[in-house]
Protein backbone atom coordinates (compact mmCIF):
# COMPACT_ATOMS: atom_id res chain seq x y z
CA UNK A 1 0.00 0.00 0.00
CA UNK A 2 1.89 3.33 -0.83
CA UNK A 3 1.99 5.67 1.89
CA UNK A 4 1.73 8.58 -0.92
CA UNK A 5 -2.01 7.65 -1.33
CA UNK A 6 -3.04 7.20 2.36
CA UNK A 7 -4.98 10.29 2.15
CA UNK A 8 -6.87 9.94 -1.07
CA UNK A 9 -7.74 6.44 0.35
CA UNK A 10 -9.01 7.19 3.35
CA UNK A 11 -11.49 10.25 1.97
CA UNK A 12 -13.54 7.95 0.07
CA UNK A 13 -14.25 6.10 3.22
CA UNK A 14 -14.86 9.51 4.75
CA UNK A 15 -16.87 10.78 1.86
CA UNK A 16 -19.02 7.96 2.48
CA UNK A 17 -19.24 7.41 5.65
CA UNK A 18 -20.06 11.26 6.70
CA UNK A 19 -23.40 11.85 8.10
CA UNK A 20 -25.73 14.47 7.81
CA UNK A 21 -25.62 14.06 4.24
CA UNK A 22 -29.31 13.39 3.04
CA UNK A 23 -30.84 11.26 0.54
CA UNK A 24 -27.29 9.46 -0.15
CA UNK A 25 -25.23 6.14 1.71
CA UNK A 26 -24.11 8.17 5.09
CA UNK A 27 -22.96 6.17 8.33
CA UNK A 28 -27.16 6.82 9.75
CA UNK A 29 -27.74 4.15 6.83
CA UNK A 30 -29.75 1.33 8.64
CA UNK A 31 -29.76 -1.20 5.39
CA UNK A 32 -26.55 -3.72 3.83
CA UNK A 33 -26.35 -1.08 1.65
CA UNK A 34 -23.38 1.26 3.81
CA UNK A 35 -21.30 -2.34 4.55
CA UNK A 36 -21.54 -2.44 0.70
CA UNK A 37 -20.41 0.57 -0.45
CA UNK A 38 -17.76 0.18 2.44
CA UNK A 39 -16.38 -2.52 0.44
CA UNK A 40 -16.74 -0.46 -3.16
CA UNK A 41 -14.58 1.81 -0.93
CA UNK A 42 -11.69 -0.87 0.11
CA UNK A 43 -11.88 -2.18 -3.75
CA UNK A 44 -11.10 1.33 -4.90
CA UNK A 45 -7.96 1.37 -2.42
CA UNK A 46 -6.40 -0.79 -5.21
CA UNK A 47 -7.01 1.01 -8.43
CA UNK A 48 -5.78 4.44 -6.31
CA UNK A 49 -2.29 2.90 -5.93
CA UNK A 50 -2.16 1.69 -9.36
CA UNK A 51 -3.50 4.93 -10.93
CA UNK A 52 -1.18 6.78 -9.15
CA UNK A 53 1.82 4.80 -10.25
CA UNK A 54 0.92 5.01 -13.99
CA UNK A 55 1.08 9.59 -13.02
CA UNK A 56 4.57 9.06 -11.79
CA UNK A 57 5.52 7.10 -15.12
CA UNK A 58 4.02 9.60 -17.23
CA UNK A 59 5.73 12.17 -15.02
CA UNK A 60 8.70 10.72 -15.37
CA UNK A 61 8.44 9.93 -19.14
CA UNK A 62 8.02 6.35 -18.69
CA UNK A 63 5.16 6.38 -20.59
CA UNK A 64 3.35 8.96 -22.53
CA UNK A 65 -0.23 10.51 -21.97
CA UNK A 66 -1.95 7.97 -24.83
CA UNK A 67 -0.09 4.91 -22.75
CA UNK A 68 -1.23 6.32 -19.56
CA UNK A 69 -4.72 4.40 -20.10
CA UNK A 70 -6.99 6.03 -17.13
CA UNK A 71 -10.17 5.21 -18.95
CA UNK A 72 -9.21 1.26 -18.85
CA UNK A 73 -8.45 1.84 -15.30
CA UNK A 74 -11.41 3.33 -14.14
CA UNK A 75 -13.42 0.56 -16.37
CA UNK A 76 -11.70 -2.20 -14.54
CA UNK A 77 -12.02 -0.69 -11.05
CA UNK A 78 -16.46 -0.39 -11.85
CA UNK A 79 -16.38 -3.85 -13.04
CA UNK A 80 -14.11 -5.28 -9.75
CA UNK A 81 -16.52 -3.49 -7.60
CA UNK A 82 -19.85 -4.34 -9.09
CA UNK A 83 -18.49 -8.16 -9.08
CA UNK A 84 -17.65 -7.73 -5.33
CA UNK A 85 -20.56 -5.55 -4.12
CA UNK A 86 -23.30 -6.63 -6.33
CA UNK A 87 -24.38 -2.96 -6.29
CA UNK A 88 -23.87 -0.31 -9.28
CA UNK A 89 -20.69 1.42 -8.27
CA UNK A 90 -20.95 5.05 -7.32
CA UNK A 91 -19.52 6.17 -10.49
CA UNK A 92 -18.22 9.87 -9.87
CA UNK A 93 -16.07 8.21 -6.20
CA UNK A 94 -14.31 6.12 -8.50
CA UNK A 95 -13.44 8.94 -11.35
CA UNK A 96 -12.49 11.74 -8.87
CA UNK A 97 -10.40 9.81 -7.27
CA UNK A 98 -8.18 7.82 -9.44
CA UNK A 99 -8.06 11.15 -11.57
CA UNK A 100 -6.81 12.80 -8.42
CA UNK A 101 -4.40 10.10 -7.81
CA UNK A 102 -3.06 10.35 -11.31
CA UNK A 103 -2.58 13.93 -10.55
CA UNK A 104 -0.95 13.70 -7.41
CA UNK A 105 1.14 10.77 -8.98
CA UNK A 106 2.43 13.36 -11.87
CA UNK A 107 2.97 16.34 -9.38
CA UNK A 108 4.90 14.75 -6.96
CA UNK A 109 7.26 13.81 -9.57
CA UNK A 110 7.76 17.07 -10.67
CA UNK A 111 7.38 18.42 -7.50
CA UNK A 112 4.39 20.70 -8.02
CA UNK A 113 1.75 21.66 -5.46
CA UNK A 114 -1.23 19.82 -6.69
CA UNK A 115 -4.13 22.42 -6.34
CA UNK A 116 -2.32 25.47 -8.30
CA UNK A 117 -0.82 22.88 -10.67
CA UNK A 118 -4.21 20.70 -11.80
CA UNK A 119 -5.49 22.92 -14.77
CA UNK A 120 -1.50 22.00 -16.29
CA UNK A 121 -2.14 18.56 -14.99
CA UNK A 122 -5.77 18.26 -16.32
CA UNK A 123 -4.44 18.90 -19.82
CA UNK A 124 -1.59 16.58 -19.88
CA UNK A 125 -3.31 13.45 -18.53
CA UNK A 126 -6.92 13.84 -19.68
CA UNK A 127 -7.01 16.13 -22.88
CA UNK A 128 -3.92 13.95 -24.30
CA UNK A 129 -5.49 10.83 -24.01
CA UNK A 130 -6.12 8.68 -26.79
CA UNK A 131 -9.62 8.13 -27.92
CA UNK A 132 -9.31 4.19 -27.63
CA UNK A 133 -9.17 4.96 -23.72
CA UNK A 134 -12.07 7.29 -24.24
CA UNK A 135 -14.23 4.31 -25.73
CA UNK A 136 -12.88 1.71 -22.68
CA UNK A 137 -14.36 4.35 -20.32
CA UNK A 138 -17.71 4.44 -21.85
CA UNK A 139 -18.02 0.60 -22.51
CA UNK A 140 -17.01 0.47 -18.67
CA UNK A 141 -20.27 2.26 -18.09
CA UNK A 142 -22.13 0.38 -20.02
CA UNK A 143 -21.46 -2.88 -18.49
CA UNK A 144 -21.54 -1.67 -14.96
CA UNK A 145 -25.43 -0.57 -15.88
CA UNK A 146 -24.61 3.47 -15.63
CA UNK A 147 -28.07 3.93 -17.46
CA UNK A 148 -28.50 7.37 -16.55
CA UNK A 149 -24.66 8.29 -18.06
CA UNK A 150 -25.70 5.85 -21.16
CA UNK A 151 -28.76 7.93 -21.92
CA UNK A 152 -27.40 11.39 -21.49
CA UNK A 153 -24.18 10.34 -24.11
CA UNK A 154 -27.19 9.08 -26.54
CA UNK A 155 -29.30 12.20 -26.10
CA UNK A 156 -26.33 14.79 -26.71
CA UNK A 157 -24.94 12.43 -29.67
CA UNK A 158 -22.23 11.10 -28.30
CA UNK A 159 -21.52 7.06 -29.64
CA UNK A 160 -18.45 5.30 -29.59
CA UNK A 161 -17.81 5.70 -33.03
CA UNK A 162 -18.20 9.82 -32.84
CA UNK A 163 -15.68 9.59 -30.19
CA UNK A 164 -13.40 7.38 -32.64
CA UNK A 165 -14.00 9.69 -35.87
CA UNK A 166 -13.71 13.10 -34.00
CA UNK A 167 -10.24 11.64 -31.69
CA UNK A 168 -12.36 12.64 -28.65
CA UNK A 169 -9.93 12.59 -25.38
CA UNK A 170 -11.06 11.91 -21.36
CA UNK A 171 -10.92 15.81 -21.20
CA UNK A 172 -13.81 15.97 -23.79
CA UNK A 173 -16.03 13.21 -22.10
CA UNK A 174 -15.53 14.55 -18.65
CA UNK A 175 -16.46 17.82 -19.72
CA UNK A 176 -19.77 16.61 -21.14
CA UNK A 177 -20.54 14.19 -18.26
CA UNK A 178 -19.91 16.92 -16.16
CA UNK A 179 -23.73 17.75 -15.54
CA UNK A 180 -24.88 14.51 -15.01
CA UNK A 181 -22.27 13.15 -12.41
CA UNK A 182 -20.00 15.94 -10.86
CA UNK A 183 -16.92 13.02 -10.29
CA UNK A 184 -16.62 14.27 -14.34
CA UNK A 185 -16.16 18.30 -13.30
CA UNK A 186 -11.88 17.67 -13.20
CA UNK A 187 -11.71 19.04 -16.65
CA UNK A 188 -11.21 22.37 -17.58
CA UNK A 189 -14.27 23.50 -18.01
CA UNK A 190 -15.73 22.92 -15.00
CA UNK A 191 -13.37 22.75 -12.64
CA UNK A 192 -14.11 25.91 -11.12
CA UNK A 193 -16.97 23.87 -9.52
CA UNK A 194 -14.91 21.98 -7.71
CA UNK A 195 -12.18 25.01 -6.90
CA UNK A 196 -15.37 27.25 -5.47
CA UNK A 197 -16.63 24.57 -3.37
CA UNK A 198 -13.19 24.39 -2.15
CA UNK A 199 -12.94 27.88 -1.11
CA UNK A 200 -16.19 27.19 1.05
CA UNK A 201 -14.96 23.98 2.59
CA UNK A 202 -11.82 24.97 3.63
CA UNK A 203 -13.33 27.19 6.41
CA UNK A 204 -14.80 23.75 8.31
CA UNK A 205 -12.97 22.79 11.38
CA UNK A 206 -12.69 19.22 10.04
CA UNK A 207 -12.98 16.96 7.27
CA UNK A 208 -15.98 15.55 7.98
CA UNK A 209 -17.49 18.83 7.93
CA UNK A 210 -15.81 20.12 5.13
CA UNK A 211 -17.20 16.88 3.54
CA UNK A 212 -21.20 17.79 4.86
CA UNK A 213 -20.84 20.95 3.87
CA UNK A 214 -19.71 20.42 0.36
CA UNK A 215 -22.29 18.29 -0.14
CA UNK A 216 -25.06 20.43 0.80
CA UNK A 217 -23.74 22.71 -0.96
CA UNK A 218 -23.57 21.11 -4.73
CA UNK A 219 -27.03 19.68 -3.93
CA UNK A 220 -28.04 23.25 -3.63
CA UNK A 221 -26.34 23.88 -7.02
CA UNK A 222 -28.25 21.47 -8.73
CA UNK A 223 -31.83 22.49 -6.93
CA UNK A 224 -32.02 19.33 -5.47
CA UNK A 225 -31.76 20.71 -1.75
CA UNK A 226 -32.88 24.35 -0.77
CA UNK A 227 -29.83 25.12 1.32
CA UNK A 228 -31.62 28.29 3.50
CA UNK A 229 -34.43 25.76 4.12
CA UNK A 230 -32.08 23.13 5.16
CA UNK A 231 -32.06 22.42 9.36
CA UNK A 232 -30.26 19.38 10.74
CA UNK A 233 -30.41 20.02 14.50
CA UNK A 234 -31.79 16.94 14.96
CA UNK A 235 -31.97 13.45 13.95
CA UNK A 236 -35.19 13.76 13.36
CA UNK A 237 -34.88 16.59 10.79
CA UNK A 238 -32.18 14.84 9.36
CA UNK A 239 -34.23 11.43 8.45
CA UNK A 240 -37.30 13.54 7.70
CA UNK A 241 -35.20 15.48 4.64
CA UNK A 242 -33.68 12.09 3.73
CA UNK A 243 -36.62 10.12 3.63
CA UNK A 244 -38.28 13.17 1.12
CA UNK A 245 -35.12 12.46 -1.05
CA UNK A 246 -35.38 8.93 -1.46
CA UNK A 247 -36.92 9.48 -5.10
CA UNK A 248 -33.70 11.49 -6.02
CA UNK A 249 -31.39 9.16 -5.07
CA UNK A 250 -29.20 8.32 -8.07
CA UNK A 251 -28.86 12.25 -8.13
CA UNK A 252 -27.84 12.92 -5.41
CA UNK A 253 -25.28 9.91 -4.95
CA UNK A 254 -23.73 11.58 -8.41
CA UNK A 255 -22.56 15.19 -6.30
CA UNK A 256 -20.38 12.15 -3.91
CA UNK A 257 -16.97 12.44 -6.42
CA UNK A 258 -17.33 16.22 -6.40
CA UNK A 259 -17.83 16.22 -2.77
CA UNK A 260 -14.88 14.23 -2.56
CA UNK A 261 -12.85 16.33 -4.85
CA UNK A 262 -13.69 19.41 -3.03
CA UNK A 263 -12.32 17.38 0.41
CA UNK A 264 -9.07 16.02 -1.24
CA UNK A 265 -7.92 19.77 -2.41
CA UNK A 266 -8.57 21.20 1.47
CA UNK A 267 -7.56 17.92 3.31
CA UNK A 268 -3.79 18.18 1.31
CA UNK A 269 -4.15 22.27 2.00
CA UNK A 270 -5.60 22.08 5.21
CA UNK A 271 -5.46 18.64 7.31
CA UNK A 272 -2.33 16.77 5.97
CA UNK A 273 -3.01 14.33 8.67
CA UNK A 274 -1.79 11.49 7.12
Amino acid sequence: MLRETLQLKALTFTTLSTPLKPGTINRLTSDQEFELRLLEALTLTEFIDKAYIRGKDLGEGRITAQGLNLGSLIALALRTSMQLTGLKPIIGLTVASLTLSTLKGVSDVQGRDLRSSIKQLLLLTLYRSSSEDCIKLVEGLEIVGSSRIIAYLEEHGVSKSRIALEGLTLGHLYEILAYVDTGFALNLKDLDLILELLRKVVEEKSVVLAISRAYIELASIRKIIDIKGVSLKSLHDFFKLDKSLKTRREELDSLLGGVYAAAVLASLEKWPWI
